[in-house]
């Protein structure tokens, strides 16, 4: 089994529903991804994005 960057999904999955309004079903169509794993790592909540949104900014400071 192939370990799957849900950092990477969770980007591209937040671009097209900003640029075409699409949903966790069709993404996971799209990239073959199971739709009930997907949603739990791809619906986060806006107070956990934020958090990882800073947590990956200081991880680029520092590097």
């Amino acid at each position: 089994m192939s370990l799957v960057n849900w950092e990477e999904h969770r980007a591209r999955f937040i671009a097209l529903r900003e640029e075409k309004g699409i949903t966790v079903k069709e993404y996971c169509e799209e990239h073959g991804l199971s739709f009930n794993t997907a949603r739990k790592h791809l619906n986060m909540k806006k107070n956990e994005v934020r958090s990882q949104v800073k947590t990956t900014k200081k991880k680029h400071q520092i590097t």
